[in-house]
């Protein structure tokens, strides 16, 4: 009771006993008991609120170092913030490895992912081809080693993750005593990559090493090819435009007029729209595939080198007839940084720029699209393309983040 309430109490009592008890000479020792009462609540009252004022002021504390703690969740909230991944081909080089490209005409397709980092191409006393493969792929060794369907006489030998060669792999290329005899060593670099060493000896039936190289057919003609050195060495390529490790680039880039404003929009995360990609519902798809509930698809060679090698594809539907291919990759990767590095690998291929959006939560899943073009590397012809990011919720692959790539290759160089 309060102390307002205490004293009307008391009062109360006092008339009535004063009313009762009239004439009689209890009336002083209730006088006196009612003042030690009043005296006795008065303490009583002033130690609660002593100890209420303590009480609040340990709350007052509590509640600074509640504030304190948010600071210092803040704080560590911030400190714990993740840095975008360096995507992996940037990694490796990082590390000191090259990324060196394979020439057309390699005995054997190798999958996208597969990133050489080694190579004796170049060494003139190298009998057959030795190399060395890192790549990031969400699936066990053995896995990635049986994906290997198209070698004759294979025989797998797990010795486990323990050893330093974890899994061999022996093959034929082709099944004639002409064959091309392969062994690949799957191991885990000193960076824990995991790499694979491919080794490949070439015989013929007479005993003479077989060659491989470039597909004439496939390849621009040694004219062309001549006229086109001859132009990169010109006075006018001086600084360096032009034919760069067999990549047509002799021409100037077609960018929209607020290109770059849009891109750095990806670049910077404070500037970027509300993509909703941090959303509670997203799951990691590198877990599905390394569990198994979805099985990742291995693009092949012979498709540019444009998609991030953090994008594992889940589908595709591949039309060499009309020359034209369409995929769906998904992503664990930071939604700006894969976009950038998209636009980068683009970059690299000399790639027009015809159309970039960038579209804000939440309209549609729909986050960012671009319409590409540019000349193939061999000189072959061109491809023209779109790749649309998205947040993936009521389609195929829930709930995840993924890419729509469809492009179509022509013979026609862009000029």
């Amino acid at each position: 009771m309060s102390e307002l309430k205490n004293r009307w109490f008391i009062a109360i009592f006092l008339g009535l006993s004063i009313g009762l008890l009239s004439g009689c000479n209890q009336v002083e020792d209730l006088l006196d008991q009612a003042i030690q009462l009043l005296n006795q609540q008065s303490s009583d009252d002033n130690e609660t609120n002593v100890e209420e004022a303590v009480t609040d002021i340990d709350a007052s504390e509590d509640n600074n170092n509640d504030d304190s703690n948010v600071e210092e969740s803040e704080e560590s909230s911030t400190e714990n913030v993740s840095e975008p991944e360096i995507p992996f081909d940037e990694r490796l080089l990082a590390q000191g490895y090259d990324n060196k490209v394979l020439p057309n005409g390699f005995p054997f397709t190798v999958p996208y992912h597969w990133i050489l980092v080694e190579d004796n191409i170049d060494d003139p006393s190298a009998q057959g081809f030795e190399g060395t493969f890192c790549f990031d792929i969400p699936m066990e060794v053995e896995q990635i080693a049986e994906g290997f369907v198209d070698f004759h006489e294979i025989t797998h030998e797990h010795h486990g993750e323990e050893n330093d060669i974890i899994h061999t792999t022996t093959f034929t290329i082709f099944p004639e005593p002409e064959g091309w005899n392969g062994t690949m060593e799957y191991f885990l670099d000193e960076y824990e990559n995991t790499c694979a060493t491919v080794m490949i000896s070439f015989g013929g039936s007479d005993g003479e090493e077989e060659q491989y190289g470039e597909d004439p057919e496939t390849m621009v003609s040694e004219e062309a090819l001549a006229a086109m050195q001859e132009q990169n060495d010109s006075e006018d390529y001086e600084n360096g435009d032009g034919i760069e490790d067999g990549v047509y680039e002799d021409r100037e880039r077609s960018l929209p007029d607020d290109y770059d404003k849009k891109l750095n929009l990806h670049r910077e995360p404070d500037d970027l729209v509300d993509m909703d990609v941090d959303a509670d519902d997203i799951e990691s798809i590198r877990d599905k595939i390394r569990n198994g509930e979805i099985e990742m698809l291995h693009l092949m060679k012979g498709y540019p080198r444009i998609f991030p090698y953090e994008w594992y594809l889940l589908k595709e539907d591949d039309d060499p007839v009309n020359s034209s291919w369409s995929g769906t990759f998904c992503t664990d990767a930071q939604m700006g940084p894969t976009i950038i590095k998209h636009h980068d690998m683009l970059a690299e291929h000399n790639a027009d720029i015809i159309d970039f959006s960038i579209n804000g939560s939440p309209q549609m899943n729909e986050k960012s699209t671009v319409e590409f073009a540019f000349n193939d590397e061999y000189g072959t012809g061109s491809w023209h393309g779109n790749t649309q990011f998205y947040i993936d919720r009521n389609q195929e692959f829930q709930v995840h983040k993924c890419a729509n790539v469809s492009m179509e290759f022509s013979p026609d160089l862009l000029q």
